[in-house]
């Protein structure tokens, strides 16, 4: 087959298609599109893509940040938002290579095609599973690839006490974890196999770790409604929550939509797990009665539905719904159209186009507007709550038995890193919402190390887009990816390897009604945090308990990474501010106190009415 030409914007229009590129990466018969295009003198009105083999258009996610364009192009009118991010349908049928088409919307009903790639889709199920069959000289080559990183970074004096628990791992988990850190990701294998090494290790903990006491007949029945299993960041404050609501005398019963083994996963809990198809049979706590209260933990699809199923089965329980984001802005961030156009869908209609990870923009709302109460997880998502609706804010905290001022252990650091490289850490999925942001921080890390300040990255979490694109292989020596982390804890013997933790980012729509939940996790191990100031930004001092940018973006936060290496005063100073604050805000204790109040406060307000409706 003839190899035809691929088309790339011309003048007045520049751009860069940056996914796909010779290779599409197909994901549950999604491909990512994803480049950016600006034009000369026309703002750029939106943008449409089609593979071959589709007969209709799909629409994408035209405007997102993009400060290298603006850069060279400063006088254009889309350049410093003319980023593009979509996800097309890829047909079975589509012919292997394939062509995708995009064209341009600059008004008067002028659509041109402004790129043509040809590329050969990767189905990366399918890739994963053909994975799994690996050899014995995989596993082999696996851990010779310690060995050899071990001598590299030791100077040949390698120590087999230090080796010993790394190299005493399952054949199983060898090869999961190679798969797991393939190309271009290659440095991350030592790293990978020390985390393989942690299931077998019990890490300390204080000795004053308490047994959750028994609810008391008097406390209440609490139902949490979540919107992912026992893994995710949410789950893990309902988790903390409720082994301190359990010391005050509340039963609490925790239903996820799936994996209900990952409870297994934690310490013992003080919560009972169940899964969203127990709900419509009812749900019965230990003193034989249903919820006094329904905490649908976000007003997403995935959360609403069974909620309102279980507010139909236990009609006397107040319902309450904790925000941690700006749901509007999570929306717009992967819907193919605008919010408008998505109010009048069906819920079927809804979960095709977009997906139950989201509110509906009209169902959303009104589940809100009908709640007794709404917690937060920041004061500023107040903004988005209708006025008549009481509200309670929920500080995330630290799970501090693993989470505290700790050294590395003995004999890793050296295994990714010299004495005079800093190591930085940065945890959490990246999806369409944050991808720009994360962006910046690896464009920052290859920054440094260009000008002679070597830096490497630790990075764990998932990503569901390709954010790197063709950065990923420049930027690969240098940062360790590990993927997803079984278990929260065994974060933070990573964590400690880190000189210094960065949240990228600036203050927009996104990171304004957000609380990152590893900003705690970050302040405990008393080492500088960088921040932008948004969010826990505006609380903290800059060069007191942490270091404030404007904007934390590539050229800042790799300008605060020099400065930190070169000025130690300043370096022990952000150290010591950042426990402190961490032990003067950070407290799950006290935000379960604040919790339980609320709950009894609203309680007794419906009991109230109750009890004058039957008078």
């Amino acid at each position: 087959m003839a190899r035809p030409l691929n088309i790339l914007p011309s003048p007045p229009f520049f751009g860069r298609l940056e996914t796909p590129a010779d290779d599409g990466f197909v994901r549950h018969g999604k491909l990512l599109i994803s480049g950016w295009l600006t034009h000369a003198n026309r703002p750029i009105l939106g943008l449409t893509a089609r593979v071959n083999g589709v007969p209709s258009d799909t629409k994408l996610t035209y405007g997102l940040q993009r400060r290298d364009v603006h850069h060279e192009f400063p006088d254009h009118p889309n350049s410093g938002y003319s980023h593009f991010l979509g996800l097309i349908d890829f047909p079975s049928t589509a012919a292997n290579p394939a062509i995708i088409l995009i064209f341009a919307d600059v008004g008067d009903d002028i659509a041109p095609l402004v790129f043509a790639q040809r590329f050969l889709p990767w189905n990366r199920s399918v890739a994963a599973s053909s994975q799994k069959r690996l050899s014995f000289s995989g596993n082999l080559w696996c851990a010779a690839a310690l060995v050899h990183a071990h001598w590299r970074h030791s100077k040949g004096k390698t120590n087999r006490a230090d080796l010993s628990a790394l190299l005493k791992i399952p054949p199983a988990a060898l090869v999961a974890r190679r798969t797991a850190a393939s190309a271009p990701f290659a440095e991350s294998i030592p790293l990978s196999l020390f985390v393989s090494s942690l299931e077998d290790h019990e890490l300390s903990k204080p000795d004053d770790a308490k047994t959750p006491l028994s609810p008391s007949p008097s406390g209440l029945n609490l139902l949490f409604v979540l919107h992912c299993d026992f893994s995710c960041a949410s789950a893990l404050h309902v988790l903390a929550l409720t082994g301190e609501l359990s010391r005050l005398g509340h039963a609490c019963i925790a239903a996820v939509p799936e994996g209900l083994e990952t409870l297994t996963d934690h310490e013992p809990v003080a919560c009972r797990g169940i899964l969203h198809a127990d709900i419509p049979q009812g749900i019965i706590f230990p003193n034989g009665k249903g919820p006094d209260v329904i905490h649908a933990w976000t007003a997403r699809e995935r959360v609403r539905r069974p909620t309102e199923l279980a507010l139909k089965k236990h009609p006397r329980a107040i319902l309450i719904v904790h925000l941690e984001d700006n749901e509007e802005s999570l929306l717009s961030a992967v819907a193919p159209s605008p919010i408008e156009s998505l109010v009048a869908l069906t819920e079927t209609e809804f979960d095709r186009i977009v997906s139950q990870d989201v509110w509906h923009p009209r169902e959303g709302p009104r589940f809100l507007a009908k709640a007794a109460g709404a917690t937060l997880i920041i004061a500023t998502l107040a903004a988005l709550v209708p006025k008549h609706i009481h509200t309670c804010v929920i500080t995330p905290s630290v799970d501090r038995r693993y989470f505290h001022p700790q050294s590395p252990f003995k004999g890793v650091r050296h295994l990714i890193a010299d004495e005079n490289e800093t190591i930085l850490f940065y945890n959490g999925n990246v999806h369409a919402s944050n991808a720009i942001e994360v962006r910046e921080l690896y464009s920052a890390i290859l920054a440094l190390n260009h000008k002679g300040v070597p830096t490497r990255l630790i990075r764990t979490g998932r990503n569901e887009i390709d954010f790197l694109g063709e950065l990923a292989a420049e930027v690969a020596p240098f940062v360790h990816d590990l993927g997803k982390i079984r278990h929260h804890r065994h974060l933070a013997p990573l964590m400690a390897l880190a000189d210094i933790f960065v949240q990228p980012g600036g203050n927009n729509e996104f990171n304004a009604f957000r609380f990152p939940s590893k900003l705690p996790e970050f302040f405990s191990f008393g080492r500088p945090v960088i921040i932008p100031r948004t969010n826990l930004g505006l609380m903290v001092r800059h060069g007191v308990d942490a270091f404030v940018l404007e904007k934390a973006h590539s050229a800042e936060i790799a300008g605060a990474v020099r400065l930190l290496r070169s000025d130690t005063q300043l370096y022990r100073r952000l150290s010591e501010g950042a426990t402190a604050f961490s032990e003067r805000y950070f407290s799950w204790r006290r935000s379960a106190e604040s919790l339980a109040a609320f709950y009894e406060t609203l309680v007794s307000k419906k009991q109230r009415s109750l009890d004058e409706y039957a008078g």
